[in-house]
């Protein structure tokens, strides 16, 4: 039994150091304290990745992406829905993101601060272009 747990730790070891530097270029780490930001993005347009780079780009500055997806219905443009909490969690999804219309959607169960639907009007920055 020991020897199955030392090479699984070896393995474990083996991958982790075997990353690239690409590999490793979109983690970031996870927020703490009362002030972080909870947020999920949603994809709501036709374009593969949309969401998954919106929420690098969250990240990136501090937003504790929790979940990303496709939204249930097609966006023209970025919508942020504040959830719980106050309006300046939204006010700063939208100063990160560069774009979107703040609404007024309080939904407690979905235990984020703020949906983030991104529209066609979103472009992400080139860096992280899916």
């Amino acid at each position: 039994m020991l020897g199955v747990l030392l090479v699984f730790a070896a393995v474990a070891l083996l991958i982790r150091a075997t990353r690239s530097p690409a590999d490793r270029a979109h983690l970031y780490p996870i927020p703490e304290g009362e002030d972080r930001i909870l947020a999920e993005v949603l994809n709501g347009t036709g374009a593969q990745g949309l969401a998954r780079t919106g929420t690098r780009t969250l990240r990136r500055h501090g937003v504790d992406v929790v979940f990303f997806g496709t939204a249930d219905s097609a966006a023209d443009s970025t919508r942020l829905l504040v959830r719980r909490g106050s309006r300046e969690r939204a006010e700063e999804v939208k100063k990160l993101l560069g774009a979107g219309r703040i609404e007024l959607a309080p939904d407690s169960t979905r235990r984020v601060d703020v949906t983030v639907i991104l529209g066609k009007d979103w472009t992400p920055p080139v860096e992280l272009h899916p």
